[in-house]
């Protein structure tokens, strides 16, 4: 499947010629760059996004719309264009979507967009890529002491498909060049996904990159790093226990100056749970203590897996751009569907429904607004069924609905944190493509302003 995203590659940095002698394979890895380059935080002005659509997959398309649907509606963020890489043309990538009264309907991106097309602010970059993780392979952006740019492709070498690795590292090498970007490129193996950059030009990582890149030494590969990036240093964590990536953005998110967002792990673990579940809350305080240490403020968020979800449902995997956040939602209204065939003795299910309904109307507005009424319709109705389930006796037909429940309710515990960070936020429904790994900064990246 073009969607698998296995661990088989990390994440590559650029370097310059060093003479290394720490160990075996420690020879450098990357074209010599001329003058010194700084790493960008993710937190710094952004001119552009990066978004990939390899196969058309109805996962893809549905996020993609709704996180540009947040992204143009958002007037602080007029400046931003989108590259968008595909072979697609718009007028065949279909999504489903929200009128403003609330009726689910389907848009072509060229009909929707048609706007943002004609300005340029969405542009189409013919590119034959075969995995959406752009945040993967896209080249990192960091920048000269002149403010030039340089962007640095590293090796991608995710496996698409039994026996085939990814080409689209030097496409994406491609489209940069054709952006105007200088590339200089590494056959060090790392993945954009585990990358995550300070306000400090700390480089925050996983120890993933030291088994990607084996022979080389920690030591030889820190010094790569460093010369490539400009990072004034390499902070190692272990990755997620349980989760293939062990990349640092499904655990953390910087924020801000000192400010970093850690994911939490409420603990619960089925009876026949894996091992790596129990290891999971522990892992990450060990992160947050790692980022204490460094004098950071941590906000924890509750991740929505639990009770048999092993699922790496984090809210860490956000993109922040210029003040706003576009962070994962996982609750899912569609779940709410069948609620009124559960009518019966003591379980009034369809007046349960009519009065959620009743409560929030649709303002007809935008669609983004129908979007958000939608989800709090079917958390309501479900909400309700449930404790007319529970009161009834039928508590098992009841938790087939509470997880959901609980999912709904981490969603808007998550929004309000970022909330409180000072981001405007955008829930961005991301359950398709966290099924196959990742998240909203797996299939995101920004290009510094």
């Amino acid at each position: 499947m073009r969607l698998r995203r296995l661990a088989l590659a990390a994440l590559p940095m650029l370097l310059l010629a060093c003479t290394s002698a720490a160990g075996e394979g420690d020879e450098t890895s990357a074209q010599a760059i001329t003058g010194t380059v700084d790493l960008v935080p993710e937190t710094a002005p952004s001119e552009a996004i990066v978004l990939a659509n390899a196969d058309g997959f109805a996962g893809i398309n549905e996020l993609h719309y709704v996180l540009l649907r947040g992204l143009f509606a958002d007037p602080a963020l007029d400046g931003v264009k989108v590259h968008y890489l595909t072979s697609i043309p718009f007028e065949n990538i279909i999504a489903p979507t929200r009128s403003t009264d609330g009726d689910r309907l389907t848009a072509r991106f060229s009909t929707r967009f048609a706007q943002q097309i004609r300005s340029g602010r969405l542009a189409r970059v013919e590119a034959a890529v075969d995995t959406n993780w752009a945040r993967d392979y896209f080249p990192l952006v960091v920048k000269r002491p002149d403010a030039s740019k340089l962007a640095i492709r590293f090796d991608y070498q995710n496996e698409v498909a039994e026996g085939m690795k990814s080409a689209s590292g030097p496409v994406a090498e491609s489209v940069a060049k054709g952006l105007g970007l200088e590339v200089a490129t590494s056959t060090l193996g790392v993945e954009g996904g585990n990358i995550l950059v300070d306000e400090e030009e700390t480089l925050f990582t996983t120890t993933k990159i030291l088994e990607r890149n084996k022979p080389k030494t920690k030591a030889a590969i820190e010094t790569e790093l460093k010369s490539l990036t400009g990072a004034k240093a390499i902070a190692w964590l272990e990755g997620l226990p349980g989760e293939a990536t062990e990349h640092v953005d499904i655990m953390a998110k910087v924020v801000g100056r000192k400010k970093v967002v850690v994911s939490d792990h409420d603990g619960r673990c089925a009876p026949d749970a894996p091992d790596f579940c129990k290891q999971r809350k522990p892992a990450l305080d060990k992160v947050a203590k790692a980022f204490e240490a460094r004098g950071y403020q941590v906000t924890r968020i509750l991740s929505a897996e639990s009770d048999g979800d092993y699922r790496p449902l984090t809210y860490a995997n956000s993109l922040v751009v210029n003040g706003s956040a576009l962070i994962p939602a996982y609750f899912d209204p569609r779940v709410a569907d069948d609620l009124a065939g559960l009518e019966g003795p003591g379980v009034p299910a369809k007046k349960i429904i009519k009065d959620c309904n009743t409560a929030n109307p649709f303002p007809n507005t935008t669609d983004v607004a129908a979007e958000s009424v939608a989800r709090e319709r079917a958390r309501c109705a479900m909400d309700g069924v449930v404790k007319a389930l529970d009161a009834s006796g039928d508590t098992q037909t009841g938790n087939l609905y509470r997880y959901q429940l609980t999912i709904a309710a981490r969603d808007a515990a998550a929004k309000a944190a970022y909330e409180r960070l000072g981001y405007r936020v955008a829930p961005i429904p991301s359950i398709g493509m966290i099924n196959f790994g990742g998240s909203i900064h797996c299939v995101t990246m920004q290009i510094a302003r």
